[in-house]
């Protein structure tokens, strides 16, 4: 009962998928409960086995149900294992080059991000996380249903944010998930093959005029440096 207490909270309150990261404890759970059980009462599946009137037939309906019930944890173990190194392919393709970028022309800058965590781990940043996840003024907008492109706007000329890099058309927390209309996209990166990052594609988007020459500039100067495989998109000016 408890393990299906917990499976039904999760996906009533939670998230699944995104490389099963977020119900690992879940199928861990199950696992270990399922263990305990099948140990405990390993004497009365035997004699249920022996006793019923064809053992062998008994025996095996009950081995292609243990069978049938790990099909999926099989499955979702093959494709995690056999896709881990084209997944972190992608996040060095991606959140590490922004991070690369920030760390050769931004640091101690005010930056908003969507994904903050290799970015902020490498470089010394001032962030506005524009997801909310990790910016509790930020978070508080998005609870109380005033996150739009505006506060984001205001939020960012308030924090003298001079630089936004986020998925192709925004993906942010709002109605419409695009960037503020002022904001100015001045070029993109592209990765192959993407089956881990929320989009293939992060823009880098200057807030205002006076910002944009240094992102320009710096989007070219750091070209040369991309990791193989990163294709960028036309730089503006």
């Amino acid at each position: 009962m408890l393990i299906l207490a917990t499976a039904f909270g999760h996906m009533q309150f939670a998230r699944a998928g995104w490389f099963y990261r977020y119900e690992a404890y879940l199928v861990t759970f199950g696992a270990y409960v399922a263990s305990r059980w099948l140990l405990e009462s390993t004497g009365t599946i035997s004699r249920w086995i022996t006793t019923s009137p064809s053992p062998a037939a008994t025996a095996l309906a009950a081995t292609a149900l243990a069978l049938f019930a790990l099909v999926p944890v099989v499955q979702r173990a093959l494709w995690a294992t056999l896709s881990a190194p084209r997944a972190a392919a992608n996040i060095h393709q991606q959140q590490r080059q922004v991070a690369r970028f920030l760390k050769a022309h931004y640091e101690g800058a005010a930056v908003a991000l969507i994904d903050v965590g290799l970015a902020n781990f490498e470089v010394d940043l001032r962030c506005l996380d524009m997801a909310g996840l990790a910016d509790l003024e930020v978070w508080r907008e998005v609870k109380a249903g005033r996150w739009s492109a505006d506060a984001l706007a205001a939020m960012a000329a308030r924090r003298g944010v001079v630089l936004a890099v986020m998925h192709q058309g925004g993906w942010l927390p709002y109605p419409g998930r695009g960037p503020p209309a002022a904001w100015r996209a001045m070029g993109s990166w592209r990765i192959p093959l993407n089956v881990v990052c929320a989009h293939d594609t992060v823009t880098f988007h200057a807030p205002g005029p006076d910002s944009r020459q240094r992102l320009a500039d710096s989007l070219e100067a750091f070209t040369p440096h991309l990791a193989p495989g990163v294709v960028p998109g036309e730089y503006l000016r």
